[in-house]
């Protein structure tokens, strides 16, 4: 279970996507339901199922629990807008150590 998390506007949806359909989607839904990989995309088959998140605060409490629920975190941020990339260390990182999601 992987977890995609970010500010708005940095790809979340469109990295799932792109992963799960090895093509660049040009209409992407703001947030996607649970995302299974391809089972053959693994040499040992293990189901991979990835979560989409909303960076919305009314949807906070559902990102929480999704984190909280998480094998595995990716942490996006988009390469033109480099406010997103520093708030990996001031707001996202912090804020997983705060949960105390491992």
């Amino acid at each position: 279970r992987i977890v995609v998390a970010g500010d708005a506007k940095t790809g979340k949806s469109s990295l799932i996507l792109t992963a799960a359909t090895d093509t660049y989607p040009p209409n992407v839904p703001p947030v996607l339901p649970p995302t299974r990989l391809p089972d053959d995309i693994y040499p040992d088959k293990v189901p991979v199922t990835i979560i989409d998140t909303s960076s919305s605060p009314e949807n906070r409490g559902k990102l929480v629990e999704e984190l909280k629920k998480a094998d595995a975190v990716v942490l996006t941020y988009a390469c033109d807008k480099p406010a997103t990339l520093d708030r990996l260390s001031t707001f996202w990182l912090p804020e997983l150590r705060r949960l105390e999601v491992r």
